[in-house]
């Protein structure tokens, strides 16, 4: 698995959108269908209406390419200045895999 860098976009009245993305491959190609966890390294984090660990980014489902992105939009405070971490649980087909993340801000 790979993790692409984390990019804050600012938006109107000092918001900021969040976008994560990671590609997970096998010795066969990428890895389609399989959900991949994104989780903020600073456990501060702290995103409104998220579900999970107060560092839960948000997950997303791989696509064609072995692609997983999400965005996340409208946060205020958001401490990444130390990255993230994509991981996927391995299933019946493939094992568990992660990466890490770095941040690019405006």
């Amino acid at each position: 698995m790979t993790a692409s860098p984390l990019v804050l976009r600012e938006q109107p009245f000092g918001l900021y959108d969040l976008r994560v993305s990671a590609t997970l491959t096998s010795l066969l190609g990428p890895v389609e269908g399989v959900t991949i966890a994104f989780l903020a390294n600073d456990s501060r984090v702290n995103l409104p209406l998220s579900p999970g660990p107060p560092n839960f980014i948000c997950d997303a489902i791989t696509n064609t390419q072995g692609i997983a992105t999400c965005v996340h939009s409208q946060v205020d405070e958001v401490a990444v200045g130390d990255g993230y971490s994509a991981g996927f649980g391995g299933n019946d087909d493939y094992g568990a895999s992660g990466a890490a993340g770095q941040v690019i801000a405006p």
